[in-house]
């Protein structure tokens, strides 16, 4: 039996002891509360995911990429149409190459083969899968860690209420918030990431402590749909997997003994597969193995900027000298700004970078600290917990928790050397936070339990914490989706309209500051973020967001025109004039060109010969085509937009305003009214 005794002694992981039975039934108690605070969670999330309505079909200028990717997937090829992807596309060999993992593209496989008509209109659903996936995954990883950590015996109404409550400060009071601010590709392909991330967490931590071959093969699943999603975040289970390999080999080498390749083989087959995966797919693309050339994307080759950045950098992204800016903003506590304004709340000044490094570009961000703190909290417990080697329930919980632990780490410092800041790659620290924060919870839950002397202070304390990173999360992201992404007009319009009526509410002038009210032919050069500038009575408001003017209500007479058409028998290769003005060297058209099978394209000429040919686009000849024109000279802004779908972008350029819709056309052309309450709220306030 001596050679069992030792054998015993080499295992990385025990077997947890077994509970009490707890009458009533303590898993599905806990899990309850879970379900409850994931439900609650939901509530919000949905909200900022329809920014403010409830309808979760949207579509999102570069929310149509994962459905091209299915449509191709389908015709048995990796390469997409070209242009579809705009300037996120790789060209590689004459073919157009989405780099985004497929796993998102895999989920709409079969909607893509049956219809055409949800594409673009798919990526808010898919977030809210995923963000379900986190809540279920999440859940299961706490009961995990509550037997291995917790108090153990029968499940508490009040430890329910912390686990459901855990859930619930996750989805609302944590980076998944500001990543439902904008339903586009970046944003789900985190989310995806992260869920599966986590779920891989979850199994991997099963095996551990159970020694189910169940759990480590879906270790392996979950690990691989992750690095098929965003190969940051799906790094870390991989690196978890590794850490499991090398751990038991340590183990049997410093029992001075050979390692059982049985204990080795079923980590090792699940570490390679995701590898395996990645490397096969990543080859299908651009030909090798686990590099993405990015010199290769459209905009490296588009973007000076862009392209100089690369050459400084050796065609790469990534490099050590960004690590002291990137960990510096990302772990600073204090990357927050406060304003006068609802919801008072802003991302601080851009980064500088350190040591005047050239980045490719440094977004608006916030930090791990300001955003998660109550994560960082409990997980700097939780950590200290799990280290602290004891006999019983504590090693087993540090051999279980452990490689998860470094693989998590792992994962999130990846972000750290790349040459881009941006307030959505917070969300790469989430599973990190989740794993040790959740061993910070059962720890502090047992000793309130237990009745230690400051437990309940410190769950006190906790609590504050959390609710103060909840509304930090709800703000930044309201401010993103609002005022700093991709706004529709609508959208940035609500905001001004919610902070009017604060400052209704509240002592004082909280209202945005209204700079003038004048016909100008252009908008200020300088402005402070926020401003507001009025044209005419009301003709046209813009705002400045710290960078450039964005609108926020425009009429006709700035350049937006809300019509409806109905052709009637148009002539074979005809154009119709829809919206046209000027005159000698500026005159300038926007028409309709009828093609087959009841096809439109607009086409926009102006003097000079330059013409700009839209997208084809097919119309229902027995409805009305409701679409948007904008030919803004303040904005050098030319679209035409309808649903969501842009049929035609391009540059503008003007000398004045003047603009009319046509009437000679083959059917019929309607001019709907266009309004600017906010506007004229402003002004009457002056």
């Amino acid at each position: 039996m001596p050679h069992l005794a030792a054998r015993r002694e080499t295992v990385p992981t025990e077997r947890a002891a077994p509970e009490p039975a707890s009458p009533g039934g303590g898993r599905r108690r806990f899990l309850g509360g879970c379900l409850a605070g994931a439900l609650l969670a939901a509530v919000p999330f949905i909200w900022m995911l329809g920014a403010g309505r409830l309808e979760l079909t949207q579509r999102h200028p570069l929310g149509a990429f994962y459905d091209t990717q299915a449509a191709s997937l389908l015709d048995l090829h990796w390469d997409v149409p070209t242009g579809s992807l705009g300037v996120e596309a790789f060209v590689v060999g004459g073919k157009s190459y989405q780099y985004q993992g497929p796993f998102p593209a895999l989920l709409r496989l079969p909607v893509v083969a049956v219809t055409d008509r949800f594409d673009g209109r798919l990526t808010q659903l898919s977030m809210l899968a995923a963000f379900a996936v986190t809540m279920v995954f999440v859940s299961r990883l706490s009961w995990q860690v509550r037997r291995l950590l917790g108090p153990g015996g029968p499940v508490t109404p009040g430890e329910a209420v912390a686990a459901g409550g855990f859930i619930l400060l996750l989805g609302t009071g944590s980076s998944l918030m500001f990543l439902a601010g904008q339903a586009y590709i970046f944003h789900e392909a985190i989310l995806w990431g992260v869920a599966w991330a986590l779920a891989a967490y979850d199994s991997l931590v099963r095996h551990l402590s159970e020694r189910s071959p169940r759990a480590l093969a879906l270790a392996g699943v979950f690990a691989s749909l992750a690095l098929l999603t965003r190969a940051s975040v799906g790094l870390g289970p991989v690196m978890a997997l590794a850490a499991v390999v090398g751990l038991r080999s340590f183990m049997a080498l410093r029992a001075r003994r050979r390692p059982d390749w049985r204990e080795l083989l079923g980590p090792a087959a699940a570490c390679l597969l995701p590898l395996v995966l990645y490397a096969y797919v990543n080859h299908a693309k651009f030909g090798t193995l686990f590099s993405v050339p990015v010199s290769a994307q459209v905009a490296s080759r588009t973007d000076p900027a862009r392209a100089d950045f690369l050459r400084e950098n050796g065609d790469s992204f990534f490099g050590l000298r960004y690590l002291p800016t990137t960990a510096l903003q990302y772990l600073r506590p204090d990357a927050l700004t406060f304003e006068r304004q609802f919801p008072f709340v802003d991302f601080p000044p851009l980064a500088e970078s350190v040591g005047e490094v050239r980045f490719d570009r440094i977004d608006r961000a916030s930090s791990v600290p300001a955003t998660m703190g109550w994560m960082v909290l409990l997980g700097v417990i939780g950590v200290t917990a799990v280290v602290r080697r004891r006999a019983g329930r504590t090693r087993t919980a540090a051999a279980a928790l452990g490689p998860p632990l470094a693989g998590a780490l792992l994962g999130s410092a990846v972000i750290l050397p790349y040459g881009y800041i941006a307030q959505r790659y917070l969300a790469d620290f989430i599973p990190l936070l989740v794993v040790s924060s959740l061993a910070g919870l059962h720890h502090v839950s047992s000793r309130v339990r237990s009745g230690a002397p400051g437990a309940g202070v410190l769950a006190a304390a906790l609590v504050l914490v959390a609710l103060a990173g909840v509304y930090v999360n709800f703000a930044l992201g309201l401010r993103y989706q609002r005022q700093y992404g991709f706004v529709p007009e609508r959208v940035r319009a609500e905001l001004i309209a919610w902070q009017l009526d604060v400052d209704g509410m509240l002592p004082g002038d909280q209202a945005p500051r209204l700079r003038s009210i004048a016909t100008a032919r252009a908008l200020p050069r300088s402005a402070e973020e926020g401003d507001l500038v009025a044209v005419g009575r009301c003709a046209g408001l813009y705002q400045f967001d710290g960078d450039i003017w964005r609108p926020v209500e425009r009429t006709n007479a700035t350049g937006r025109f809300r019509l409806a058409l109905r052709l009637t028998d148009p002539a074979p290769n005809a154009r119709y004039e829809l919206v046209g003005g000027g005159s000698g060297g500026d005159r300038r058209s926007l028409s309709v060109a009828p093609g087959p099978n009841g096809r439109v394209a607009f086409v926009f000429t102006s003097t000079g010969s330059r013409v700009v040919v839209g997208n084809a686009y097919k119309i229902d000849p027995d409805e009305p085509f409701v679409f948007e024109v904008v030919m803004d000279r303040r904005l050098n802004q030319l679209s035409v937009v309808s649903d969501g779908r842009t049929l035609l972008g391009s540059l503008y350029a003007a000398r004045d305003d003047r603009l009319q819709v046509a009437t000679l056309i083959p059917g019929d052309l309607v001019n709907r009214p266009l309004a600017t309450p906010v506007c004229d709220e402003l002004v009457g306030r002056r």
